[in-house]
């Protein structure tokens, strides 16, 4: 039983530093993209830092801004092949 309990808490701490990366790479995507603060600010409220419970609000604004430049992409290329 005192294994068991040992072993889970080695894979909770492995976990835990899993998140930790994925949030700061998460955050430091966001920013890079130029996701709007202003949207988020909205969602969450003033000045609220990635956390587990709120990566997916984060990762919904990279999709947007992503999708958002794949259209420029794309209407881009359309305008120089015609």
């Amino acid at each position: 039983m005192k294994e068991d309990v040992s072993v889970t808490q080695t894979q909770l701490g492995e976990v835990t530093a899993v998140l930790d990366e994925l949030q700061k790479l998460i955050f430091d995507t966001f920013e890079r993209l130029g996701c709007s603060q202003k949207t988020l600010e909205d969602l969450l409220g003033l000045n609220v830092p990635i956390s587990v419970d709120n990566m997916i609000v984060y990762l919904g604004q990279i999709e947007q801004k992503a999708n958002e430049l794949l259209n420029i992409r794309h209407y881009v290329n359309l305008k120089v092949s015609h």
